[in-house]
């Protein structure tokens, strides 16, 4: 079968090499495609008949370009400013926050604005789950868990994940009219391509979230801090409620099969 035309919807790159000699060539970029956000496989056809070919050829390493890139200044500045008003912030993790190693500083941000943390169903931790704002894994399963999961932010930060990919279409705004979203990304592609954004911004999500780290708490005033401080009180109060819950059930449990 034409398994390039197959492979070609699940992989970054998928191609056919059709003689010895391009080897080489064909191999470096799928290392270099593969290890660029986003991350992906790709996949090559190599033919019986090329297999069998001899040829002289040059190998030589792949080149991995340095994809890691700050932010544009004013575009921190504005996000800053969108996070320190936020009364009830989201905070949606993907791969570039693990990719780039910036679970502390996601960890920094999401407790220094009191933020629901979700995770954008990552091959890697993106955020502690053990946490008291880490939420799960966000819905792309249910249009009506998902909008239930965002209904309540009125900031919603994206990032190092796409907004959102869904199993079903979704013809209508998955957020509130109010909702200001932030969406930051290595991969422009992934830039406010399923919904419209309030800032877009290309970086790497550590990069990113370091310089918000260091612009955002000289704009947060007093009571902002107090209400971000009251929210994370209240999401550790929640889990500790959660957890005694759930230990009481499996103690009844194991006392009336006892």
């Amino acid at each position: 079968g034409d398994l390039v035309s197959m492979a070609r919807p699940v992989t970054k790159w998928s191609v056919e090499v059709q003689d010895a000699a391009d080897i080489p060539t064909v191999l470096r970029r799928a290392f270099k495609v593969a290890a660029e956000p986003p991350r992906g496989p790709v996949f090559i056809s190599i033919p019986l008949n090329v297999m069998d070919q001899t040829a002289e050829m040059t190998i030589a390493p792949a080149t991995y370009p340095r994809w890691r890139v700050r932010p544009d200044e004013q575009a921190v500045a504005e996000a800053a400013d969108l996070l320190a008003a936020a009364q009830s912030p989201v905070i949606v993790c993907g791969d570039g926050v693990a990719l780039s190693g910036a679970l502390e500083e996601a960890v920094q941000l999401a407790e220094l604005i009191g933020a629901q943390v979700y995770d954008s169903f990552s091959a890697e931790l993106t955020f502690p789950t053990d946490h008291p704002l880490y939420q799960g894994l966000i819905n792309i399963l249910r249009e009506a868990g998902l909008r239930m999961q965002l209904a309540a932010a009125d900031v919603l930060l994206v990032i190092g994940a796409p907004a959102f990919r869904v199993v079903y279409p979704m013809p209508e705004s998955l957020f509130a009219a109010q909702t200001k979203v932030i969406q930051i990304d290595a991969n422009p592609w992934e830039l406010a391509k399923n919904w419209p954004a309030t800032l877009a911004i290309v970086a790497d999500s550590q990069m990113a979230l370091r310089d918000l780290l260091q612009v955002l708490p000289s704009k947060l005033s007093e009571s902002a801090r107090q209400a971000a401080a009251a929210r994370l009180r209240a999401a550790r109060q929640q889990k500790e409620q959660a957890r005694e819950s759930l230990e009481a059930a499996a103690r009844s449990a194991w006392d009336a099969e006892g």
